[in-house]
Order: C-alpha cells, then structure tokens, then sequence
C-alpha cells in the first residue's frame, strides 16, 4: 500500500518533553504560525491521549464525527481546529479508558484520520516540508500508457517506493498480492487486482508495521494508476477509494 503518511515525529518528541513538565492550558481562539501549530496538536494530544479504544468500529465512529467537526469549524486556524475537535470529542471518548492504552488508541485514530478525513489530512499537509517524491492533486489523472506497457509493470524486478520521511519500501507484486517490505522488517500484505488497462486496486489484508496496521484494517482499498513509464520507473497516481484526491509518485525498478 502506498500512500503518503504524516507521522510528525517532531510532534512524538514534543510530547516526550511535555510530559516531564506538565501541560499548560491552551485557548482555543489563540492564533497560531505554522511551526505553533507542531507544538500545539503536541500538547493537545498529550493532554487527551489517556485510553484505548474498544474496537476498529468504534474508532472510526470517533473519526467520522471529528472529521465533520473539522469541516464545520470553518474560519477557524488550523491548529485551532484541531483543539475544538478534540476537546468536544477525542476527550470523553478516551476518558472511558484505562490510561495504559493511550499509545495504542492515540495511533490508530490519528491514522485513521489521515485516511478518512480529507481536512486533517489537508492540515498535516500544510505543517509538513515540501517532497520531491510526492505530490497531491484534486482531478484524477490521465494515463499516457497502453494495456502492454502496463501489464509488464508485474515483470519488473526490485521494485520500491520512497514514502516519508524519505524511508525506501521494497515491493514484491506475485501471485495476486501486493506485499511491502520495511527497513525494520515488517511487512504489509495486500490483494491485487486489475480493474482496467493500467488500473488496479489493492485491498488490504494484514500488516505486523505500526503504521500500516493503524492506517488500514481489512477490507480498506486502494486505487493505482499506472501513468507513464520512464527508464528505471513508472509515474503513479494512488487513490483512498471513495475519496477525490490522488497522490502522485514514482515506483522504481531495476
């Protein structure tokens, strides 16, 4: 699965530091610049990340509800946003939790809001660098390639993409799976399908990598695109099926 995550380590090492020496009350109405906004989710997140929730149902409800949230706190800066949102919502659903499993919830709807909910994603898009390796567009792109071309993309060899924060992941296609391998050695595994000439999805089945098991849970689809083909790799477009962004990047191969 290839898309592009927003892991904010610079947010994880916020926290650490906060943690040492209390959380200091936050207004909501008070404006923020761009690096304020880092901080600011750090120590929202700190002060609400108290529990775990029960199931992968219940989780995604808690997203659905605070991605509406979000739409609605329109005018609103960003870092702002993010406060409304979880003091109305992240905050009583945690706070029926043991605090042991702050860490495991905290993730898997911090994920989960990346890959549901187009505003939050749109936040963390604004708060990180610019990529040379992907980029994000509104209008679904146009493939310059012909059935063959693309059918071979299944022929290459040492297959890989670069997702951030710059980290390579090698990519086996085989016997209709999809599988990405990690530099830490886990893996996520995936069912792949053509559903046109150079289209095809991949559904997600299983994955041991802390990121991918928190972003995806069975069943969740991905749309490609193969658009053009170059010496050592093809320009990709991956979509979040049911989704109307597309995320453009390079599959590169030897």
């Amino acid at each position: 699965m290839v898309m592009h995550f927003h892991y904010q380590s610079s947010v994880r090492l916020q926290l650490d530091k906060l943690r040492d020496h209390g959380c200091p009350m936050l207004s909501p109405r008070r404006p923020h610049i761009k690096k304020a906004s880092l901080l600011v989710i750090g120590l929202v997140v700190m002060f609400f990340s108290h529990s775990h929730g029960q199931s992968r149902a219940q989780n995604d409800s808690v997203v659905a509800v605070m991605c509406q949230t979000l739409l609605r706190a329109d005018g609103y800066p960003d870092s702002t946003k993010v406060i409304i949102v979880f003091q109305e919502h992240l905050k009583p659903y945690l706070s029926q939790f043991p605090e042991n499993q702050a860490e495991e919830i905290w993730s898997n709807i911090y994920f989960r809001l990346q890959r549901n909910c187009s505003e939050f994603r749109r936040i963390l898009q604004a708060l990180r660098s610019p990529s040379e390796e992907w980029n994000e567009v509104g209008e679904r792109p146009v493939s310059k390639l012909n059935k063959k071309t693309c059918r071979e993309f299944l022929q290459q060899k040492n297959c890989r993409y670069v997702q951030a924060p710059g980290d390579t992941v090698m990519l086996t296609v085989n016997d209709g799976y999809w599988i990405d391998h990690f530099k830490d050695g886990t893996y996520s595994k995936l069912k792949f399908t053509w559903i046109d000439e150079c289209e095809f999805e991949i559904e997600f089945i299983e994955s041991n990598n802390d990121v991918r098991k928190n972003f995806s849970k069975p069943g969740d689809r991905y749309r490609y695109q193969l658009l053009e083909q170059k010496d050592n790799y093809y320009s990709v477009s991956a979509q979040i099926v049911g989704t109307a962004s597309y995320a453009l990047f390079r599959i590169l191969y030897d």
